[in-house]
């Protein structure tokens, strides 16, 4: 109990010491809007990385308890083994981790989607992933996420997903690939080769870690 507070209380100080703001410029904003994603370095400050990590670290060591419904590898069958497991999916951990909630990051997270989309949008949900060293098969399947959610033609599809590095991401250890535009379809696409896809690697010459990635999901009808 006195670890799981310490950690909480340490998250709340980062919150309190840097603040809750993330500044973008107008290139990266139009950048976002034209190709579909932007790349945004030093989201969290290396110490931040660290405090979010070691939370992380509980997750997967089953430290802090997920139902099995929500823990494993998602890219398999649900009764796969776990030492089959390719990479490790934790679903809604904000959920299962209250202190999570309203953290240095989601308010981060929060002023770039302002400054992105203005205003209507909240956070549907979370998740961790974290891939398996040495795991050629640690590779999801081309998707886009509209084609698992509910769609309607009066329901807005403006969607901004994000992803936190908290470690370097390249091509050897499986970052991010996305298809620039794809989301000014206004219909879901057919699959396409992986490499068709532009890899997005989270590593520059300042820092590596903290950085985040923002994919738009599909242009609003």
């Amino acid at each position: 109990a006195a670890v799981r507070s310490g950690v909480a209380r340490h998250v709340r100080a980062l919150s309190a010491a840097r603040g809750p703001r993330y500044p973008l410029t107008q290139e990266q904003i139009e950048h976002f809007r034209e190709l579909g994603y932007v790349r945004l370095p030093a989201v969290l400050s290396e110490v931040e990385v660290r405090a979010f990590q070691a939370i992380y670290q509980r997750f997967l060591s089953k430290e802090i308890p997920v139902p099995d419904l929500d823990y494993g590898d998602m890219s398999l069958p649900v009764d796969t083994p776990p030492e089959h497991y390719n990479m490790i999916n934790v679903m809604i951990p904000r959920h299962y981790y209250p202190s999570m909630r309203n953290s240095i990051y989601e308010q981060r997270l929060t002023h770039i989607t302002e400054q992105i989309f203005s205003s209507g949008m909240a956070i549907d949900y979370d998740q961790i992933l974290a891939k398996k060293p040495g795991r050629p098969d640690a590779v999801f399947a081309w998707h886009q996420d509209m084609g698992y959610w509910w769609d309607h033609p009066t329901i807005s599809t403006r969607t901004a997903t994000y992803s936190l590095a908290l470690n370097d991401a390249t091509v050897e250890n499986g970052c991010l690939r996305v298809i620039p535009g794809t989301h000014k379809a206004q219909r879901l696409l057919k699959h396409r080769p992986l490499d068709e896809a532009t890899a997005v690697r989270l590593v520059n010459g300042e820092r590596e870690r903290g950085g985040s990635e923002v994919v738009r999901e599909r242009a609003s009808e």
